[in-house]
């Protein structure tokens, strides 16, 4: 029997429907029926009888729920502790990050942990902020550094740095030697934005909104996959973003690009740690997340 129908399981019961189960887990619906269905065939029940839209569970069901509560707290523990065997870290950790923590940060990070940890293997992987929580919803990665706090439920968060963003417009453009803009002016600026999932993306938006822009009177003449393409987007047109400080360094540095405060305004933002809400997260997540909990203390002391 595989372990995921039981959590499966649970978690339909918990949402008492099929679809906001699948919706939390990251399935698909037909995969949730099917998880269900091996659990009935398994044990030879019906697991769930339908009481209106509201899928509750039969006796037969009310009866797995604390077995399969039990059996899953089990495994986790287990594999916690055979990963503490000799009291020493090892195993695969597989991170995920967006963009700029994965390019600028997490670098820097994981060469001293993996001098501290030789025997943990890291994986890492790059994609936009939404798409990295899917992944550790869906047990894929294990934990990941994202540049915006989406505040997912089911979800846990703490910032571990900050990251500094600035609007950047070309060298040769009219307002290049000014020594800040309004809020205002913002409006006349036609923009390149990353797409909607980028924690980049959704962290300029809150601040702007806090200053209260109005977003819909944006020239967001563009939105593009990568901060890369957004930044040669701006340097080969007449065009303004708002990146990540680190980012924009090369583009500075060649005086490809000029970066125009606004007044009155602050650009910074955190950067988040995020991985399950478990009570047992397994040995090697743990110490990572301590390290980094370590690294965040000493930034800012």
């Amino acid at each position: 029997m595989n372990i995921r129908f039981l959590e499966t399981f649970l978690t339909v019961v918990e949402e008492k429907s099929f679809s906001t189960a699948a919706k939390r887990l990251h399935l698909t619906q037909p995969a949730v029926t099917k998880h269900i269905q091996g659990l009935e065939r398994y044990f030879d029940v019906t697991l769930f009888e339908r009481k209106g839209w509201r899928s509750e569970p039969t006796e037969a069901g009310e009866r797995l729920v604390v077995y399969a509560r039990r059996i899953v707290s089990t495994l986790q523990e287990a594999e916690r502790d055979l990963k503490k065997l000799g009291d020493e870290v090892r195993g695969i950790l597989r991170i995920g990050a967006s963009t700029i923590p994965g390019e600028y940060v997490v670098p820097l990070l994981v060469g001293e942990f993996a001098t501290r940890y030789p025997d943990v293997h890291l994986q890492l992987e790059i994609a936009d902020s939404g798409r990295i929580q899917e992944l550790i919803l869906q047990r894929d990665l294990d934990l990941g550094l994202i540049g915006y706090n989406s505040g997912h439920p089911h979800l846990e968060y703490f910032p571990f740095a900050e990251d500094e963003l600035i609007l950047v417009i070309p060298a040769d453009h009219p307002w290049a030697g000014r020594a800040s803009i309004t809020i205002k002016e913002l409006e006349q600026l036609p923009m390149v934005w990353r797409e909607k999932e980028s924690g980049t993306r959704q962290a300029i938006e809150k601040i702007l909104q806090e200053h209260k822009v109005d977003l819909s009177r944006l020239q967001m003449r563009m939105e593009l996959g990568s901060t890369e393409a957004v930044l040669n987007a701006v340097v080969s047109g007449k065009f303004a973003t708002i990146v990540s400080q680190n980012a924009a360094q090369r583009y500075l540095r060649l005086k490809q690009l000029v970066s125009m405060p606004i007044e009155g305004v602050s650009l910074k933002r955190p950067l988040y740690v995020v991985h399950r809400k478990e009570k047992n997260l397994s040995l090697v997540v743990e110490t990572f997340v301590s390290y980094i909990r370590e690294k965040a203390a000493q930034q800012m002391a």
